[in-house]
């Protein structure tokens, strides 16, 4: 959404061409409410799983009274899910959870969710990285940040983090 804000400054009509190109990738997230705990940890990897990663969010910000779970299953370039209806997705997270962690296999779900996020991450396929632009200074007062800039990271939160850090670094040079 950048390249049309930036192709109407002149300085940055050269940043608004080469980041046009720059696709989005999806991420899902399917939210699962289980009737009671079976994931102590705060997130797992999923290696070789439909999903990536699951996320403890009843761990993460605080357990509920009731003794429920809530466990966010999530998958970054989803693009192969594109058109699974939710109750499949739901049906897909719970049989992967149950498949690494065993500890889920009894549990019964008391409610789901997904959640589609169509723009989520910037897709950085071959090529694309001579076209990413370094993080900090655009035009003085103004820095770039983000997972989609150059900072040796793919487009993660890290990145994000790492590209943010060193924007913060450029408008304070610049003070």
């Amino acid at each position: 959404d950048l390249a049309p804000l930036v192709a109407r400054v002149p300085e940055l009509a050269g940043l608004a061409a080469r980041i046009s190109g720059f696709e989005p990738s999806p991420i899902v997230t399917v939210h699962l409410w289980l009737e009671r705990s079976v994931h102590p940890e705060w997130f797992s990897g999923l290696a070789d799983g439909v999903f990536d990663w699951v996320f403890n969010r009843s761990a993460i910000v605080g357990g509920t009274p009731d003794g429920r779970e809530h466990l966010c299953l999530v998958k970054s370039g989803a693009r192969d899910l594109l058109g699974v209806k939710p109750d499949e997705l739901a049906v897909r997270a719970l049989d992967e959870l149950r498949r690494f962690i065993p500890a889920a296999r009894g549990a019964g779900v008391v409610r789901s969710r997904v959640v589609w996020e169509p723009k989520a991450t910037v897709s950085l396929t071959p090529g694309t990285h001579v076209l990413r632009p370094h993080p900090g200074m655009a035009l003085p007062g103004l820095a770039l940040a983000g997972d989609w800039t150059r900072t040796g990271l793919p487009a993660t939160i890290e990145g994000a983090v790492k590209s943010g850090g060193m924007a913060a670094r450029a408008l304070l040079r610049g003070l």
